[in-house]
């Protein structure tokens, strides 16, 4: 199978999943039961890419970049204290930039 069939296979599948929420939910709000983990997805799905990119080196675990990890870092604390995403780019770029350029 060529990669142009699988993309296409995958982005209909996907299609698919997302369009059933619509059909099945259609209006409804979801029970509670099912709302309080819901909330976690988009964060959990964050946090698995951070950590990939973060502790993986072409498919090894390890630190690749300190002055990535730092900033990472720095951004989560600032966003954990101000409950503002954006935050993250005011601190998180300026440090990845400055170690990066000190050489760290």
């Amino acid at each position: 199978m060529n990669a142009t069939a699988v993309i296409l296979t995958v982005g209909l599948g996907t299609y698919l999943l997302r369009a059933s929420m619509f059909v099945v939910l259609g209006g409804r709000t979801p029970p509670d039961w099912l709302q309080a983990p819901l909330a976690n997805v988009g964060p959990a799905g964050i946090a698995a890419l951070v950590g990939a990119i973060l502790f993986t080196t072409r498919g090894d675990v390890g630190v690749d970049s300190i002055p990535a990890v730092v900033a990472a870092v720095s951004a989560f604390v600032v966003v954990r204290r101000t409950g503002n995403v954006m935050h993250a780019f005011v601190v998180g770029m300026p440090v990845f930039w400055s170690l990066t350029a000190l050489g760290v």
